[in-house]
């Protein structure tokens, strides 16, 4: 079972529906044309990212955090027409497993080569986990919030 975290989703049966006939959409675009319209993608940067990832990798976890905003003022981003230019994603799926993190990265970078076009998403910061690896790091996480809280 996947379970995805978006800012911007809805989760409903309707958003659900839309997801999948999109993803066919795209599918079948990136195939076809070995790109996505950027017409398509403009304001939807992180719905098709998250629509991608799902179909390549089938993750038991995807975040995608759209961090744009904290980095409008940056000189990179003057005469950039996509508002929605930074992205991270942590991506924990059965896949990655055997697989170095360069090769990890790799792999979603060629997957999402179109978005990463010129004037379309600027920079992507991933975390690539497989459910083994996420778990022991999910459990140090808590370790050093328990160590760090006042006594």
């Amino acid at each position: 079972m996947s379970s995805t975290t978006i800012q911007s989703a809805s989760g409903t049966p309707l958003a659900d529906s839309i997801r999948r006939k999109v993803r066919l959409h795209v599918t079948a675009y990136s195939m076809l044309l070995g790109i996505v319209l950027s017409t398509v993608v403009l304001c939807q940067s992180d719905k098709i990212c998250e629509l991608q990832v799902e179909a390549a990798f089938n993750p038991v976890n995807l975040t995608i955090k759209n961090n744009s905003a904290d980095h409008q003022h940056h000189s990179a981003m003057r005469g950039v027409e996509s508002k929605e230019t930074h992205f991270e994603l942590e991506v924990i799926t059965p896949a990655f497993q055997g697989k170095s993190q360069v090769k990890r990265h790799r792999e979603i970078y060629d997957l999402l080569a179109a978005e990463m076009a010129p004037g379309l998403v600027h920079a992507l910061q991933l975390h690539t986990r497989t459910p083994e690896e996420d778990e022991r790091y999910r459990a140090r996480e808590q370790a050093k919030q328990e160590a760090a809280a006042p006594r």
